[in-house]
C-alpha cells in the first residue's frame, strides 16, 4: 500500500478528540493517509510552520474553520502562489425531515482573484482545468456554467472547450444567475454541480446556507496546480459543541476523492449521512445532546 502524507491542522478549539476521531475513522477505512499534526496559525510562528508542513505535502486537511475567518485568510494568503490555487469549492449537504428520503448535495465552484498580469483567458483556463477535475472526482456527468449571458460569456466558452478536449465524458449546460436564483431550491438536481464567477458564487453560497434547514453539513476546499487544501466549516448554530468532528470527517470525503480513493470516500460519506439522517449520537449542532466522541463512535461502527 502506498501511504499519503497528510498536514492536518485542528480546529481553533484544539480538542484532541476531533483529531483522534478522524484518525481513528481513517485508520479503520484502511485509506493509506499518515495524518502529521501541525499547529493552529494563531501566531506569526505558528503560521508559517503551518505552512512549511503544507507545501512539503501539498495536501493538508483543516478545521473546522469559522467560515471567512481571519486564519483562515492568512492560510490562503501564504499558500496561494506556492500551491497554485486558483479554485474555491463549496460542498454543502441538506439532510430531510425523513431519514429515507436522499440527502440533497450542492457542489459550488467558483474562482478565486485572478493573478496579478495574468490574461483573463489564461486565468479561466487554469480555472477550467482544476474546477472539471473537481467534477470527475465527484463522478459527475453534467456541470451548469452560470454567468449572467450565455452568447458572451468567456467563461462558458473555456469550460466547454475544455470539457470538449479533456473531460469528453463530461456535459455542459448553462444558465443564468437569474434563472438560478429563482429556481435553485426548486431544482436542485439540474444545479448539482455549479461551475461560475467569484461574485455569483457568493451568491448562490449565501442563497444556498441561507436556507431554514435543520441540518445541514458544509466544508470548502480549495485546488491548485501544485496542491489541494480541504476545510471543514463551522456550522451557524451556537450551540454547536467544540469537538464536533462531522464537517472534519465531510472534508475527509472530499480528500479521499482528490486522492483516487472512491471506495473509501463512498464508505466516509455513507457513514456520515447514515448517522446524521438516523438522529444517531448527534452532538448539539444538529439538535442533540451526545459528545463528539459519542458521535465518532457511531460513525466507526458504520464504517
Amino acid at each position: 500500500m502506498t501511504f499519503e502524507r497528510i498536514a492536518l491542522l485542528p480546529s481553533r478549539h484544539q480538542d484532541e478528540s476531533m483529531t483522534q476521531g478522524i484518525v481513528q475513522a481513517l485508520d479503520k477505512l484502511g485509506a493509506g493517509i499518515i495524518l502529521q499534526l501541525a499547529p493552529y496559525p494563531h501566531t506569526p510562528e505558528d503560521l508559517e510552520q503551518s505552512c512549511d508542513l503544507i507545501i512539503d505535502n501539498q495536501i493538508a486537511l483543516i478545521g473546522p474553520l469559522k467560515e471567512e475567518s481571519l486564519e483562515e485568510a492568512k492560510l490562503r494568503s501564504q499558500l496561494h502562489l506556492p500551491l497554485g490555487l486558483t479554485t474555491q469549492c463549496y460542498y454543502i449537504l441538506h439532510f430531510p425531515s425523513s431519514p429515507f428520503q436522499p440527502v440533497q448535495e450542492i457542489n459550488l465552484v467558483f474562482d478565486l482573484t485572478k493573478a496579478s498580469g495574468l490574461s483573463l483567458e489564461l486565468h479561466y483556463q487554469q480555472f477550467a482545468q482544476q474546477a472539471l477535475e473537481a467534477a470527475q472526482s465527484k463522478q459527475k456527468r453534467i456541470v451548469t456554467v452560470v454567468d449572467e449571458n450565455e452568447h458572451d460569456s468567456v467563461l462558458l466558452d473555456v469550460i466547454a472547450r475544455t470539457a470538449k478536449q479533456d473531460f469528453p465524458e463530461l456535459q455542459v449546460q448553462f444558465s443564468s444567475i437569474d434563472e438560478v436564483s429563482l429556481h435553485l431550491a426548486s431544482d436542485a438536481e439540474r444545479y448539482n454541480f455549479i461551475i461560475t464567477h467569484k461574485l455569483f458564487g457568493k451568491i448562490i453560497k449565501n442563497q444556498v446556507c441561507g436556507k431554514q434547514i435543520a441540518k445541514r453539513l458544509c466544508a470548502k476546499s480549495y485546488f491548485g496546480e501544485q496542491g489541494a487544501i480541504f476545510c471543514a466549516l463551522e456550522l451557524t448554530n451556537q450551540l454547536q459543541l467544540e469537538d464536533d468532528p462531522a464537517a472534519l470527517m465531510l472534508a475527509s470525503v472530499n480528500l479521499l476523492e482528490y486522492l483516487g480513493k472512491e471506495n473509501e470516500a463512498e464508505a466516509m460519506f455513507n457513514a456520515l449521512t447514515q448517522t446524521i439522517a438516523f438522529d444517531d449520537r448527534l452532538t448539539c449542532a444538529f439538535g442533540g445532546h451526545h459528545s463528539g466522541t459519542d458521535f465518532t463512535q457511531a460513525i466507526l461502527e458504520r464504517l
